[in-house]
This record gives structure tokens, C-alpha cells and sequence, in this order.
């Protein structure tokens, strides 16, 4: 599939997808994501790429939920 500029128009033109409401989250992940997309924590975005996430950090987490 090319890009050509009437697609980039068409796309850009989207609500950006940290405006929705992500309905499968649990309050407390509600309030952190509303937290994130509002900028309440920062006046820059402040994102987190989950192929950034340490695989130690995944293991204790895990560890601590079945602790």
C-alpha cells in the first residue's frame, strides 16, 4: 500500500487515539490513563513503550501478583 497525500490528510484528520476511552480498564488503570492523556503529571506527554519494559522488571512484577 503507498501514502500519498490525500492519505496522510485522511489520517491526520483522526481523533488521536489517546482521546478515546479505553473501556477494559480497571479504575485504577482509568485514572492513570486519564492522568497520562491529560497531561496531569506533565506538561509533556510522557509515554511508555512496552518493548521498553525490562523482562526482570516483568518477572517481579508476576511474582508479586502471585505472590
Amino acid at each position: 500500500m503507498s501514502f500519498d497525500l490525500d492519505t496522510l490528510e485522511a489520517l491526520r484528520r483522526q481523533h488521536p487515539a489517546w482521546l478515546r476511552d479505553l473501556s477494559r480498564l480497571n479504575d485504577d488503570e482509568c485514572r492513570l490513563y486519564d492522568d497520562l492523556r491529560w497531561r496531569r503529571l506533565r506538561d509533556e506527554p510522557l509515554r511508555l513503550e512496552q518493548e521498553r519494559i525490562g523482562f526482570g522488571w516483568v518477572e517481579q512484577a508476576v511474582a508479586a501478583l502471585t505472590g
